[in-house]
């Protein structure tokens, strides 16, 4: 199932919930009034998901299940835009949220962008890495 930027997926289920299972995932919506189990282990996001800045939001008694040893794979990373913008979410859990087996990025080899959980482990940002680092002694 593909979303754009920006979509609400409103499965429009009250408690307690009946599991919408999808076969896989590509784009970022936002995932109101019912539960969705991903069964695919990639989870794919296209740079125009990543670049509109709205990550896939699980919001308020919501719940997203992944399948266990999902992966994030980022198409065409080299187009999203990094010169002023460093940091973009990609998941958020809003508080009373649900979400089951957080995927993993997984990072092409050099490739400069890594995904890291905010401190209070609400938000996955993909982040742009470029630098290097001088070590005095």
């Amino acid at each position: 199932m593909a979303f754009g930027p920006g979509t609400v997926f409103d499965v429009g289920d009250v408690a307690p919930y009946t599991p919408v299972t999808v076969p896989a995932l590509t784009g970022a919506p936002t995932v109101m009034n019912g539960e969705v189990h991903v069964t695919d282990t990639t989870w794919t996001l296209r740079a125009a998901d990543v670049a509109a800045g709205q990550p896939l939001t699980v919001a308020a008694g919501a719940k997203v299940k992944f399948a266990a040893g999902t992966t994030i794979a980022v198409q065409d990373e080299d187009d999203i835009p990094h010169n002023t913008v460093k940091a973009y979410p990609i998941l958020r859990v809003e508080e009373g949220g649900t979400l089951d087996n957080a995927p993993a990025y997984a990072r092409p080899r050099d490739s400069k962008w890594f995904a890291e959980w905010t401190a209070d482990n609400t938000q996955l940002n993909l982040a742009y890495h470029d630098g290097f680092c001088i070590l005095i002694r």
